[in-house]
């Protein structure tokens, strides 16, 4: 949800903007935007790319909403192979102003995180989504992140104290939205 939020705001303000679906567990970044039936590429119409991607030829087959690119999972899963991802996001930093990757749940080899340079964690402002994020840093590497909590929160926190928990600098606080975040399973 955040993901699509900041896209669309950078959209909105005159940014080229990607988003990438780099959750391979979720239920795909299509269905969360209602943009399953738009017209265009998907990650297992690049599995076995080779070599380097052309980005205009990228942005011109990408479907498009709400004034940014989309590169979702169609009916498959965001390919492990790092030189398809490596040209995708090669091609994408030649022709955009911002990528964003959803990376959801996935942070293991096989995720986009290695092509990252920055990380903004979402975190529900409950314990258990503390521990879910502490446990979860180690694997971030030396990517810098922040921290957006989500609400609604536990007996006792504040976004502040959560932020201070994970050590990281705090970006924002979402209050809880009924429906928000339910696609995801959050």
């Amino acid at each position: 949800t955040v993901a699509c939020w900041l896209s669309a705001n950078a959209a909105e303000i005159g940014q080229s903007v990607l988003l990438l679906e780099g959750d391979a567990w979720g239920p795909g970044l299509e269905w969360a935007l209602g943009a399953a039936d738009l017209e265009g590429i998907r990650w297992p119409d690049l599995e076995g790319l080779s070599g380097s991607l052309n980005p205009v030829q990228l942005a011109a087959g990408l479907p498009a909403l709400a004034g940014f690119s989309l590169l979702g999972r169609g009916d498959g899963i965001p390919p492990a192979d790092e030189a398809v991802t490596g040209a995708v996001v090669d091609a994408a930093r030649s022709g955009y102003q911002l990528t964003i990757v959803d990376l959801g749940r996935t942070v293991g080899a096989a995720s986009l995180l290695r092509f990252c340079d920055q990380i903004l964690l979402v975190v529900p402002g409950r314990p258990g989504g503390v521990l879910g994020a502490q446990a979860l840093l180690p694997h971030l590497g030396e990517v810098p992140a922040h921290v957006v909590v989500r609400g609604p929160l536990g007996n006792g926190l504040d976004e502040v104290l959560v932020a201070e928990a994970l050590g990281l600098p705090l970006s924002g606080y979402l209050p809880f939205q009924r429906g928000t975040g339910r696609e995801y399973g959050q």
